[in-house]
């Protein structure tokens, strides 16, 4: 699996926590989405940057 895969998981499980934890403290839908469209790609770009630095750094040693 590449890391751009297990970024994208990784980002859709925190989303989905996210949403599921702002559903059951009674936010509205509105902001359900705007977490979502905010949290998800954030999450995805830093998830990914971390992995490639890691697999990077593992390469040089």
């Amino acid at each position: 699996m590449n890391t751009h895969a297990i970024s994208f998981l990784f980002a859709l499980a925190c989303t989905v926590s996210v949403a599921l934890a702002l559903e059951k403290a009674g936010a509205p839908l509105a902001v359900r989405i705007a977490a979502a469209v905010v949290l998800f790609p954030t999450v995805a770009w830093a998830h990914h940057g971390v992995l490639r630095d890691a697999i990077e750094h593992r390469s040089r040693r």
